[in-house]
């Protein structure tokens, strides 16, 4: 398999995804995302993260965020001033909740 046909059939997942015509479970939305960001897809990554954040349970919670921020951060689809502020917060909602200071 060439690798344009799995950038496409990854590609078509992520649309279908953000579409809400198809689900995926957590870790398999996290390893689309990453798939995604390898293949420099920034900004469905970063879709896909943000899907996979609204469903993960709290033991995959701070993983999505942190990967939600960093796409944030490097998708060239947002505007630079909104991408640095919003990756921000993420990371400091992220850095400052109560059970991670608790550590």
């Amino acid at each position: 398999m060439s690798m344009a046909r799995n950038e496409t059939n990854e590609l078509r997942l992520a649309r279908e995804i953000v579409a809400g015509s198809r689900s995926l479970t957590v870790p398999e939305l996290m390893e689309l995302a990453h798939g995604l960001r390898e293949e420099n897809q920034i900004g469905y990554a970063r879709r896909i993260y943000r899907v996979a954040l609204s469903l993960a349970p709290p033991e995959l919670r701070d993983q999505a965020q942190a990967s939600l921020a960093l796409a944030t951060y490097k998708d060239p689809d947002l505007p630079v001033d909104d991408r640095l502020k919003e990756a921000e917060a993420l990371l400091l909602d992220l850095l400052t909740r109560p059970e991670r200071l608790s550590v």
